[in-house]
């Protein structure tokens, strides 16, 4: 009896030894990838060959990881589009991407980065019912879109949208709650005074650094976070090259101009 326990053991022990392994030693191949353009958070299946079931690294223009994980099935990857990808690729633009693991690269396919910015997170403001805005009166400023939370700001009459108001001095200061952060909610609206505007820092909450607004002309600004969760203002890499013609930007707009009267 003793015997026989030993064989089956032993048997069991060869058969575990013996079972083949996951590694793959072949070089990955990619066949399509799919969508083949996408913004930041989006959800791409590559199809391929040869990958690993252990640790696939996927890269994107000049040898930038964007992703690592094991495939399933040894033939797809699904992955989330991350902001690694901004290292690399540009909205607008499209750059190659393939896979590398223990057994080799992989051919290299095109996907196209589109604006990370989707329509339902578009924040925009409706052109108010008037252009001037009076002193001590309930000014009305409504917007469609955003995400989770929306800033409202005032800004020099000559801001555009075109490049990056905030590193530019183009904005005067942030429009602010009486309670809270300084925060408002997406597709909304708020009654404004018209008097005062509060410092860059919205963190500081809505009675810090705050002062009043000369009469004249300015516009309004609205910021609403990205899909990635990131409030920022900025514009594209105007000294890189082939992308110097690129911009792109946070989630924000800009009214058309207002007038600020005594």
């Amino acid at each position: 009896m003793i015997r026989i326990i030993g064989l089956a053991f032993s048997t069991i022990l060869l058969a575990i030894i013996s079972s083949p392994s996951k590694i793959t030693t072949l070089p990955p191949s990619i066949v399509s990838i799919a969508p083949n353009s996408g913004y930041i958070g989006s959800t791409l299946t590559l199809a391929g060959n040869n990958l690993s079931f252990e640790k696939n690294t996927v890269y994107a223009g000049s040898k930038q990881p964007i992703w690592s994980g094991p495939s399933i099935d040894g033939r797809t990857l699904v992955f989330d589009v991350l902001n690694a990808i901004q290292s690399s690729c540009y909205p607008g633009s499209r750059c190659r991407i393939w896979v590398e693991h223990e057994g080799g690269k992989s051919n290299a396919i095109d996907f196209s980065l589109t604006d990370w910015i989707i329509p339902e997170v578009q924040v925009n403001i409706i052109p108010p019912a008037t252009t001037v805005f009076r002193k001590g009166e309930e000014n009305i400023i409504s917007w469609t879109g955003g995400h989770r939370v929306v800033a409202l700001g005032l800004a020099k009459a000559d801001a555009t949208t075109d490049f990056d108001i905030s590193s530019s001095g183009m904005i005067v200061g942030w429009i602010n709650t009486k309670v809270g952060q300084g925060y408002h909610l997406p597709n909304s609206s708020f009654a404004w005074d018209a008097k005062q505007v509060c410092d860059m820092n919205l963190s500081s909450g809505p009675e810090t650094n705050c002062h009043y607004v000369n009469p004249g002309d300015y516009k309004l600004l609205i910021l609403s976070e990205d899909p990635t969760g990131s409030m920022w203002i900025a514009t594209g890499h105007g000294k890189l090259g082939k992308y110097s013609n690129q911009i792109f930007k946070g989630n924000w707009n800009l009214s058309p101009t207002i007038t600020i009267s005594r």
